[in-house]
């Protein structure tokens, strides 16, 4: 019977080995490049509750200037309506680009290439 606690313990210690013996940029430019991809990925995941409130601070801030030129018949810039949709392309890209199965993709691919090299060490 197989010890699953036991394979567990085996694969984490493998792959801190071959974490820590790939740092080495010139040597293995591919991990490195998955890496900060993964690293990048996941940092936006951390930062996607302030990206959507800055976001849709901004969206509520330029509708109100909208909203006030439009009370006061004055002429809405064209400025503001390039700046409304800007804001609101960037909130859609946090609310339904920024998601773990889009980090994953970069997890898998970082993990595979650290799999690649498990003959050649």
């Amino acid at each position: 019977m197989i010890n699953s606690n036991k394979a567990d313990e085996i694969y984490g210690i493998c792959s801190t080995f071959l974490r820590n013996n790939t740092r080495d940029v010139r040597k293995f430019p591919l991990i490195f490049k998955e890496l900060c991809s993964y690293g990048f990925r996941r940092n936006l995941w951390g930062l996607k509750s302030i990206g959507i409130s800055v976001s849709l601070f901004g969206v509520i801030l330029i509708l109100i200037k909208i909203i006030f030129s439009i009370s006061n018949q004055t002429i809405i810039q064209p400025i503001l309506i390039i700046a409304l949709s800007i804001n609101l392309v960037i909130l859609a890209i946090w609310i339904l680009w920024i998601k773990p199965n889009w980090i994953k993709i970069t997890a898998d691919a970082y993990a595979e290439r650290l799999l690649e090299l498990v003959d050649s060490m």
